[in-house]
C-alpha cells in the first residue's frame, strides 16, 4: 500500500482527518506530499496501524490532560470547543502557557459546577474565577 492509499484509508476512518490531532493532520498531508524523512514515514506508519486497528486516540494538547487542539487549531477540553488559536501561537512557548491557563481555568468551572465552554472561559471568566462551588 502506497501513502495515498493509506492516507485516504486513514481520512476515512477519522472523519476527512477531522478527529485527527493538528499534528497527525500535517503528518498525512506531508505523506501524500512526499516530504516525510524515515522517521517520518515511520510515524506515518504506525499512525495508519493505530487509525485501521480503531485504536487511535487524540493526544492532548502540550500533553495537558483532556485539552486537545483539532485541524483548524480549535482548542477543546474535554470536546469541548473553548477557544481557537493561530497555528504558530498554538505550538510557542506563549501559547503552551496559555494552554495550561485555559486548562486552569476549565478545571475550575467544574469544580463550582459551572458549564465548561467558551463563554465561561473565555469572554465571562472574571464571573467565575472568584467563585466557589454552587449553581451557575
Amino acid at each position: 500500500m502506497n501513502a495515498c492509499e493509506m492516507a485516504i484509508e486513514i481520512l476515512r476512518k477519522t472523519d476527512d482527518g477531522k478527529d485527527l490531532c493538528l499534528r497527525h493532520f500535517w503528518l498525512v498531508e506531508n505523506a501524500v506530499n512526499g516530504l516525510l524523512n524515515d522517521r517520518g514515514n515511520d510515524e506515518f506508519c504506525k499512525l495508519h496501524e493505530q487509525v485501521v486497528a480503531e485504536e487511535y486516540k487524540k493526544p492532548y494538547f502540550h500533553e495537558i490532560k483532556h485539552l486537545t487542539i483539532d485541524y483548524k487549531s480549535s482548542i477543546f477540553w474535554k470536546d469541548e470547543q473553548i477557544e481557537l488559536y493561530d497555528f504558530a501561537y498554538a505550538f510557542s512557548k506563549e501559547g503552551k502557557k496559555a494552554a495550561l491557563e485555559l486548562a486552569e481555568r476549565c478545571k475550575h468551572l467544574e469544580k463550582i459546577g459551572a458549564v465548561v465552554n467558551h463563554a465561561s472561559v473565555v469572554w465571562h471568566w472574571s464571573k467565575y474565577k472568584d467563585k466557589k462551588k454552587g449553581r451557575y
